[in-house]
């Protein structure tokens, strides 16, 4: 679809994963207790997993082959993610 449509692609990102990944990262900063170094890695690494479940699960025919619950992957994300408050 980029190469296709580039402006289409551009305007996706920064309105979708650019916004998304940035208040994500102001959520974990303003919240020292999660104790996360990088916000904005973190951010990256959450919001990537998220838009990597939904390409899987909607475009490749995760759902038929290897199907995860929404439940389930934000869970598992939340645990790595609050793993550092309990050190």
């Amino acid at each position: 679809m980029s190469q296709r449509f580039p402006e289409l692609a551009k305007l996706y990102t920064q309105t979708v994963i650019q916004r998304g990944r940035k208040l994500l990262s102001q959520y974990f900063a303003s919240h020292p207790e999660l104790g996360i170094n990088d916000p904005d890695a973190t951010a990256q690494i959450f919001f990537g997993s998220l838009v990597s479940y939904v390409m899987v699960q909607e475009m490749l025919y995760g759902k038929e082959m290897m199907s995860l619950s929404r439940d389930r992957i934000l869970d598992s994300l939340m645990s790595l993610v609050l793993v550092h408050t309990t050190k």
